[in-house]
């Protein structure tokens, strides 16, 4: 024991006037850099010195431990057996608990059966530190934040991720003499005389994977393939997470996973002697600046995890595997009445004779759906494993789209004698619909999902309820194409009980082909499929969006259920939405079809309402636009998806959309492409047609209530001058302004007006009076305006 220097004391003294708290190392550090320009061992020395005798008694008179409590501490328990060591532990709580708090420090506590943690405890021969995951992945377990994950999947007795194995790695399968059993099994049933392995021939990559893709059906070797990439999955995991566990044993010097922990749940315990030479080379004031000491090496685990693969037990598993699902699928096949290998050998050859007789071209064999082909014109080409050898059926990509198509039909597509369509069509594998049974179909019934068989929740409101019940934010910008809008377990999603009644009475009958035909895309196939089974709604064919607007590929998997089924003579269908329901009628009328359409209204129920009403409508609309349409059309209210329609009526042809940009807008003809008019943002426009110029012609008879409506809603002063621009005549403009003024107004041209409720000095090309004679709105030929119910 040693007193304190003059020196000394007065730095001590300072500190007390300067500073209340102890624990404040860095301010202390700061003032006796600062203020005293003391170096690091001076001022680690003086603060240990205060940090031990603040408020102890007189600084002139106390005597110090100048070795430091915390080595006498610890130095001290060191020799102490168990018993002694609590004992030692507990008069020191009781008698001197500044001291035992200053030791501790700030953030450890002394563990208790409270179990508030991070704590520690004093044990014969080691600390105890115990710890919550957050502590102990930050301060004590030698980990990166990218090597925490490699740990707890090692670690983890619950762990379920396994490795994603492309399934490319099947192409070097490993194999043994009972694989080469099951394949020559494979190759007699097939009526082959040749298989890999034969005679104790070496097997080469791809061999095996080539064999079995020849011989079986489709849906029996991706199941093959599947069962051997699973299992190769779980070794390959079961390999790393070895290797991960054996590295960080060998490689950490305190292992919470040799520790037995009765608080929190993570511990780890340091031997006195070793932490002894910790305080020492650390300098260390109190045993929780351990929290930032640093004691455990850095362990890496990438190269642990990802230069392991299967070891020899691994391979022996997916041999086994292998084996197991190879003889399963013999049973299989043997016990199945509709499989005949060598039927679907013969069907294989039908098909590859027939793409090189269309003048199909291979172009590459080694990707991984198999061989890839190309027709002569560039734009058809399929894979070889998208060929369905089994039910005769073939998917191809044609001008960028995929169809899926009988395989006989392939060379209409080649041809060129088959329309361009946008499907993406699941048949229902419950119901078998065989090819002589096609010609007794005679209608097709329609069912659109969303809004029409099943009240799904729609994206505004979809959304917030979503973020309500999870307590997240949505993560997308979409909704239709997204899983969370049909998350049953956010949204009570339930059918729409008239549409299904329409459903039940359709499924009925034996001639009825039903199928749903929907706007959703085929990512959410399963999802929208499970929730209609959830009601025992099922249709013999599910139809998804491929690429493009929702419409077209509608109308395009009509086109191609027409084709399928050549006796059908009506097509009914329900919808929601009124646009498509009154272009899927126009359609059928054009082009000789016998189309129903059951409009569902927006109270879920059937309506009434005649779709001819809305020609009507059009029609009307077309008599009385001018160029620039668009701008005319947005003027008058007119939906985005109502102005082809009734531009349609005004060149007497069917137009698209085509090459629109953000200054420029094209309407071509669809069946020729030639363009027919184009309209600039600021206004500018040309018409291309030269057969037929639109002129803006009377209407004869009243314009309807929605006319009434749109236009009221949208009129812009001056008035008059844009009623009779668009082709309004005295009456109809009546009508418009006493919807737009709330009562019944008359229109005056030329005159002088004088009252006392409202004064005209000067003659006015149109005013506007009430039945009371009121003046309301008045409007000049310079294009001035006063409208005094507004002003």
């Amino acid at each position: 024991m040693d007193k304190l220097t003059k020196f000394e004391v007065k730095i001590l003294s300072y500190l007390d006037k300067k500073i209340d708290d102890t624990s404040n190392k860095d301010q202390v550090f700061k003032i006796l850099k600062d203020e005293f320009g003391l170096d690091k061992s001076e001022v680690l020395d003086l603060y240990r010195l205060w940090y031990y005798n603040k408020g102890i008694g007189d600084y002139d008179t106390m005597e110090v431990d100048r070795e430091g409590p915390l080595l006498n501490f610890l130095n001290n328990i060191s020799l102490l057996n168990s018993q002694k060591l609590n004992n030692y532990i507990d008069t020191l709580y009781d008698e001197n608990r500044n001291k035992l708090d200053s030791l501790i420090g700030g953030w450890f506590k002394l563990c208790s059966n409270s179990g508030d943690v991070p704590c520690l405890d004093f044990e014969e021969g080691n600390i105890s530190i115990s710890l919550e995951r957050d502590d102990w992945e930050n301060y004590f377990s030698g980990l990166g934040d990218d090597d925490l994950w490699k740990y707890y999947d090692a670690f983890s007795s619950y762990s379920d991720s396994y490795e994603d194995i492309e399934t490319s790695e099947f192409d070097y399968v490993s194999t043994n003499d009972e694989t080469v059993e099951h394949l020559e099994t494979l190759a007699i049933m097939s009526g082959l005389s040749e298989w890999p392995g034969k005679d104790g021939k070496s097997i080469v990559e791809t061999e095996v994977s080539d064999f079995l893709e020849k011989v079986l059906p489709k849906e029996y070797y991706e199941r093959v393939v599947d069962d051997y990439i699973g299992e190769m999955s779980i070794v390959v995991t079961r390999a790393r997470q070895d290797s991960v566990r054996k590295t960080y044993s060998e490689e950490i010097k305190y292992d919470t996973n040799k520790s037995s922990c009765r608080y929190g749940n993570y511990c780890i315990n340091i031997p006195y002697d070793e932490l002894i030479e910790i305080v020492k080379e650390k300098n260390l004031l109190n045993l929780s600046e351990l929290k930032d000491a640093e004691i455990q090496p850095e362990v890496g685990l990438e190269d642990a995890y990802y230069g392991e693969w299967m070891d020899s037990d691994g391979v022996n598993d997916v041999i086994t595997e292998l084996n197991r699902s190879l003889k399963s699928t013999i049973e299989k096949i043997t016990e199945s009445e509709d499989i005949d290998l060598e039927e679907l050998i013969i069907n294989r050859k039908y098909v590859l004779d027939l793409l090189n007789k269309l003048g199909f071209k291979k172009i590459s064999d080694t990707t991984s759906q198999g061989e890839y082909y190309m027709a002569r014109n560039g734009i058809i080409s399929l894979y070889s494993n998208d060929i369905d050898f089994k039910n005769n059926k073939v998917k191809f990509t044609y001008d960028d789209q995929t169809h899926i198509v009988p395989i006989d039909e392939l060379s209409n597509w080649v041809s060129g004698s088959v329309l361009d369509l946008n499907e993406s069509v699941r048949f229902n594998k419950k119901i078998k619909l065989l090819k002589e049974n096609y010609n007794l179909i005679n209608k097709i019934s329609i069912f659109d999902f969303d809004g029409t068989l099943m009240k799904t929740p729609h994206p505004e409101e979809g959304k917030k309820q979503w973020e309500e019940f999870t307590g997240k934010e949505y993560p997308h910008i979409g909704w239709w194409s997204k899983p969370e809008s049909l998350d049953d377990a956010v949204f009570d999603i339930q059918p729409i009980e008239t549409t299904v009644a329409d459903y039940l009475r359709e499924k009925s009958n034996p001639d009825t082909l039903v199928i749903m035909l929907t706007g959703r895309i085929p990512h959410l196939a399963e999802q929208i499929e499970e929730l209609l089974l959830l009601h025992n709604i099922s249709f013999d064919e599910y139809h998804y969006k491929g690429n493009g607007d929702t419409l077209s590929s509608k109308i395009n998997t009509i086109k191609s259920l027409l084709n399928r089924f050549p006796n059908v003579n009506q097509i009914e269908m329900w919808e929601d939405r009124e646009p498509h329901a009154i272009e899927f009628k126009q359609w059928g009328e054009e082009n000789g079809v016998n189309l129903k359409v059951n409009l569902v209204g927006g109270d879920n129920e059937l309506v009434n309402e005649s779709i001819d009403k809305k020609k009507t409508f059009y029609q009307k609309i077309s008599n009385i636009i001018n160029p620039p349409y668009f701008s005319d059309l947005k003027s008058l209210g007119i939906s985005v998806s109502e102005w082809v329609p009734i531009l349609n009526i005004v060149f007497g042809k069917d137009l698209m959309v085509d090459g629109e940009t953000q200054t420029c807008t094209a309407l071509i003809n669809k069946n020729n492409s030639e363009l027919v008019y184009r309209e600039w943002t600021n206004g500018d426009w040309a018409d291309f047609d030269t057969t037929q110029i639109h002129t803006m012609g009377d209407i004869n008879e009243s314009v309807t209530e929605d006319l009434i409506d749109k236009v009221s809603s949208k009129l812009k002063p001056p008035y008059i001058y844009n009623l009779f621009s668009m082709g309004f005549d005295y009456s109809d403009s009546e009508l418009i302004l006493s919807k737009l003024f709330g009562f019944r107004v008359n229109i005056y041209d030329d005159s002088h007006h004088y009252s006392l409720d409202n004064s005209v000095s000067s003659a006015t090309e149109w005013r506007v009076q009430t039945n009371n004679d009121d003046v309301i709105y008045v409007e000049f030929a310079d294009g001035y305006y006063q409208d005094w119910l507004r002003n």
